[in-house]
């Protein structure tokens, strides 16, 4: 619920060219779920500017600056966390929690690709289902009523990211 909250948080400020605002929550959301919280809003924004081909955006966003202003958010926890607990910290936290359980299953032997994807999808299409059934529709009429595209091409890559990636419980 806190990365959802901080990764709207940023979109919507990126969107409005509130773009310090927007580092802000990236900070805020590396301190809510680590590296991913930081690298999810980042691939949305490029997705966004790829889709657009608004390739100015990555002058005017300011990124050096940003990535400065959102570690001096996120960043002192980690240190904080690496003085009193050192090794033990990136090792488990870093190491396992954030890099191993993302690149490998946690239960080697019983996943295989073949498991995991389909069953994912159904579960995610069925468990959605009052959502999924109407996605298509919803998008289809926002197309047709929104005459802004921006709008439509920065609310797309967003909801698909938060809907295929994200948890929902």
């Amino acid at each position: 619920m806190t990365l959802v909250f901080t990764l709207t948080f940023s979109m919507f400020a990126f969107y409005r060219k509130q773009y310090y605002l927007a580092y802000f929550g990236c900070g805020l959301a590396l301190l809510a779920k680590g590296p991913v919280g930081y690298a999810f809003p980042a691939l949305i924004m490029l997705l966004y500017i790829a889709g657009t081909r608004r390739w100015s955006l990555l002058k005017e966003m300011k990124i050096p600056q940003g990535i400065l202003l959102a570690f001096l958010v996120g960043l002192p926890w980690y240190v904080y966390m690496y003085i009193v607990h050192g090794t033990d910290f990136t090792n488990v936290f870093i190491g396992y929690h954030n890099i191993t359980r993302f690149a490998a299953p946690e239960h080697p032997g019983q996943n295989s690709i073949f498991f995991l994807f389909p069953s994912y999808w159904v579960a995610s299409c069925l468990g959605q289902e009052p959502f999924f059934k109407h996605l298509s529709v919803a998008f289809a009429a926002t197309a047709r009523t929104v005459t802004d595209s921006s709008s439509v091409s920065f609310g797309l890559p967003l909801s698909l990211f938060s809907f295929l990636f994200l948890k929902h419980n």
